[in-house]
């Protein structure tokens, strides 16, 4: 594939295009900046410095052969910290010659980049209305035209660059790395999406691929405070000044950062609560890179401008070395004394063998004309070898002394450059050590106190020991939920081996109005596989339809139940959280199937005669269970007496009742002789839909609060 980049430098077409290189795409772009480097020496493209017109647009896109136009539009985005007043072009004319030269070529994509704000459809700023103006012109020429268009609306993007390039987060570093007085326009609760441009290039190259059309938000979910901003960006900068916060509001929620994880199973890997420490001071270290590389140009500058004035130092210092031998012949004390000898010395030690060059011509030329003022025959001057030794002497002089000149300043620079690449690699080694230290501390953390420390996996042995399988579904929950930092885990029992149904007995507090109180597992083929096989299944497509996690417990002989994480943060799909998730249901398996064994072979003290109904001994200690679990896990509970609107015997009613309780619900005998039910996950909404359901067989249902 060929694309071709038009606009000015953005840190997003940069990323983009170091991405689709290394893919084997050819890179090109259009701008009008003379000078700006655009991408690193990696990457071998051709750049276009004109301007942006109809002529020069198709003259590229057919000796190109584009198949994808970027349009970048960094100067409308994330301008955060700029004034109304500021100036800045017009998107809608750079837009317009694009446009009519991709009509023209016919182009096989054309992908504009706008902003996550443009989602509300309240008036915004003037600069991003205008991008929303841009955006609308866009569709509705491809409509027309019939051409492939993809608006990417983007948040704020940071990644490994000068501060003037890294956005809004790069803005933030400059000004404070400028030490001057900081305030912020937002209050300190302001919210935004911060997106690393190498994720940012990972999703472009796979939407481009699935060939997407229309608009699609890139988006972490993950937001950034204004203070978590500024705070990390003082760090970095080393600002110990006060942080004045504004009170303008700025809010990220709502963003869908779904879409195109659902669509081509992208994640974002570096996140700036967690990586935009690093990322901000690599920033500033190729910042002061950039810097100490205009320092060298502009020393080079200087030297270049200082030889003009060593030259007319050197002409002083001549002129006056020439008044000096006019008055050595009449001086006794100084008429032996070579001031010319000592001239050039002077200047070579000073200034360095170019300008002491210069001084031994001068003081050979000024020796001449001393011997032609003494009415010496210039010819003596060639024919006579004694007469050569003074300028042998003052050439000797001028060189030796030039070369030493030069050779310590050269040693001079070779130290400094030296100390300066070792001060660079102090500041790389401290970040680096820091960071070694923070990860040797929270691995040392996790060694003593960690959730899968060997203390706390006693204790969640200890917490599963139970002969109740309700009971045990229960604290499975709490138990995943805590081991897998997730508030989405459910449990699935089937109770007959040979058939492909689950019940739902346990959920979490989140998903308890989501799930279905029974599933088909057939339904689902990655599931019944993993079910039937005893392995685990990993949602590495984020099918929308599955869980992202999911192990059978088996009892040796079949699966007898399925632990489920509907959702995990992107880092539980890393080896070692699958294996935690693992070793955690092997766990629950030994413990479940003792339940189940115990049950099974004292079904007769447990249940009454050919019915599901609990004896009230058995009853009892469940519904004791029940209730210490609704203090400690906060389960919603509910009990009931259930009875008969007409008369009938208890088999006859317990039956009834039997086949109109969930999964999760427990039926038994009470204390007082009665047919009593237990119902978890109730409110007064599920209570209102319980009491119609008996009530239709002829039931009621009487709460005990």
């Amino acid at each position: 594939m060929r694309i071709l980049f038009v606009g000015d430098y953005d840190l997003a077409g940069e990323a983009i295009a170091t991405r689709l290189y290394r893919e084997g795409n050819r890179i090109c772009w259009l701008t009008q900046e003379k000078q700006k480097k655009l991408w690193s020496s990696r990457i071998a493209g051709r750049v276009f410095r004109r301007d942006i017109s109809y002529r020069t647009c198709r003259q590229i896109m057919q000796g190109e052969s584009i198949d994808c136009v970027v349009i970048l539009t960094a100067p409308w985005r994330e301008k955060y910290l700029e004034t109304e007043s500021e100036e800045r072009p017009s998107l809608l004319s750079l837009m317009d010659p694009v446009l009519r030269a991709t009509s023209s070529v016919k182009v096989k994509h054309i992908c504009l980049f706008s902003s996550v704000d443009l989602r509300q459809e309240k008036l915004l700023s003037p600069i991003l209305e205008e991008l929303r103006a841009g955006e609308r012109v866009l569709r509705s020429f491809c409509q027309e035209k019939k051409l492939p268009a993809l608006v990417l609306r983007i948040g704020c993007l940071f990644g490994e660059t000068i501060p003037e390039d890294a956005g809004f987060a790069g803005q933030v570093l400059a000004t404070m790395l400028r030490g001057v007085k900081i305030t912020c326009p937002f209050g300190a609760n302001a919210t935004f999406d911060f997106l690393c441009d190498s994720d940012l290039a990972d999703a472009v190259y796979r939407l481009l691929n699935i060939n997407k059309t229309g608009i699609c938000t890139i988006a972490t979910g993950r937001p950034v405070t204004a203070e978590t901003l500024y705070t990390t960006a003082a760090e970095v900068a080393g600002y110990q000044g006060k942080i004045e916060y504004g009170e303008q509001t700025h809010s990220c929620e709502g963003i869908p950062s779904q879409e195109v994880r659902n669509l081509c199973g992208w994640m974002p890997f570096y996140l700036f609560d967690e990586k935009g420490l690093l990322f901000l001071a690599q920033c500033r270290r190729a910042g002061e890179a950039v810097q100490r590389v205009a320092d060298r140009e502009g020393k080079s500058r200087r030297l270049n401008r200082s030889l003009v004035v060593e030259t007319a130092q050197n002409l002083l210092l001549f002129a006056i070395a020439m008044l000096l031998t006019s008055y050595t012949t009449s001086w006794t004390d100084l008429r032996y004394v070579d001031v010319r000898l000592l001239y050039v010395i002077i200047i070579a030690i000073s200034f360095g063998m170019r300008q002491g060059i210069l001084a031994t011509i001068l003081a050979i030329i000024s020796y001449i004309v001393s011997l032609v003022r003494s009415q010496i025959d210039i010819s003596y001057i060639f024919y006579s070898i004694e007469s050569w030794i003074p300028f042998i002497v003052y050439g000797v002089a001028g060189a030796f002394a030039g070369y030493w000149s030069d050779k310590k300043n050269d040693e001079y620079d070779g130290l400094l450059g030296e100390y300066q690449e070792q001060g660079d690699r102090y500041t790389f080694l401290k970040g680096l050590y820091r960071e070694v230290v923070e990860i040797k501390n929270n691995l040392q953390k996790q060694i003593v106190i960690s959730r899968d420390s060997l203390g706390h996996l006693y204790s969640i042995t200890e917490e599963l020991n139970s002969l109740s399988p309700r009971i045990i579904c229960l604290r499975t929950i709490r138990v995943v939920e805590e081991i897998m930092e997730c508030q989405s885990a459910a449990l699935y029992l089937k109770p007959q081996k040979e058939s492909s149904y689950g019940r739902l007995m346990a959920s979490s507090a989140n998903l308890s109005a989501q799930l279905t109180p029974s599933i088909d597992f057939k339904k689902y083929p990655k599931l019944w596989e993993a079910m039937e096989n005893k392995t685990m299944y990993v949602n590495t497509e984020l099918d929308s339809s599955y869980p992202a996690l999911a192990m059978p417990v088996s009892d040796g002989e079949g699966s007898v139940a399925m632990v489920m994480l509907a959702e995990i943060a992107p880092s539980g799909y890393t080896v070692y959280y699958r294996n935690l998730f693992q070793t955690l249901v092997q766990m629950i398996q030994e413990n479940l199937t003792r339940a189940f064994q115990y049950q099974e072979e004292n079904r007769d003290k447990i249940y009454l005669p050919g019915t599901s109904v609990l004896t009230g001994e058995a009853f009892e200690n469940e519904r004791t269970s029940l209730q210490k679990a609704q203090e400690e896990y906060d389960y919603p509970l509910g009990e009931a007496r259930v009875v008969a609107q007409a008369p009938m015997d208890l088999q006859t009613l317990a039956r009834r009742a039997a086949s109109l309780l969930r999964g999760t619900d427990l039926l038994g005998i009470g204390q007082d002789g009665a047919l009593w039910a237990v119902f978890l996950y109730v409110n007064q909404e599920t209570r209102a839909i319980l009491e119609k359901r008996f009530a239709n067989h002829g039931i009621t249902l009487e709460w005990i609060e």
